[in-house]
């Protein structure tokens, strides 16, 4: 794959992300949005490298205050370190390697724990930076224990996703970067 062709990909990891972000519930204190989703489905589909790359261009656009984050919020720089949701973005792009990594191995399996294995990453990001602010019982029983049933729905719609994607393709494994 040339370098272009990269570049676009990493974009459209990036783009689809932002898009996660604006299919958000509100919670408290942390929304749950589609942006985990996306990161189970780009690591997927670009394999870990231009996966993270992609969640690193998120990144990117959180701290230069794009409105890409959920809601439409506005925290660049400084002020998105300090939000309750440093953390858990900061985690895509750990998670979307691993994904990618991993979920690139078999048909449904592999993707799925996969999926449940990048999820974890986004908490072990996520809870530490929210209790950082609400204490340790709080993070996990507010920023952990009511996300887990959806981490587990996330993982298994991208993994069906990308099953019946590779099974349109003809191969039950994929091979790639």
């Amino acid at each position: 794959m040339n370098l272009t062709r990269k570049v676009l990909v990493a974009v459209a990891c990036a783009a689809a992300i932002t898009a996660g972000a604006h299919l958000s519930i509100p919670m408290v204190p942390v929304p749950t949005t589609g942006q985990t989703l996306a990161v189970a489905l780009a690591g997927l589909f670009a394999g870990p490298r231009l996966a993270a790359a992609g969640a690193g261009l998120y990144l990117l656009m959180v701290l230069l205050g794009l409105p890409v984050l959920a809601g439409g919020e506005r925290l660049g720089g400084a002020a998105f370190f300090q939000s309750l949701t440093a953390g858990y973005v900061i985690g895509f792009i750990p998670a979307a390697f691993i994904i990618g990594w991993l979920g690139r191995r078999g048909a449904f399996l592999w993707p799925l724990l996969a999926g449940l294995a990048g999820h974890a990453a986004v908490f072990a990001f996520g809870v530490p930076v929210l209790a950082i602010t609400l204490g340790w019982g709080d993070a996990i029983a507010h920023g952990l224990l009511p996300f887990l049933p959806g981490a587990v729905a996330k993982s298994a719609v991208a993994a069906g996703v990308f099953a019946v994607w590779q099974k349109r393709r003809g191969t039950g494994r994929v091979n790639g970067p």
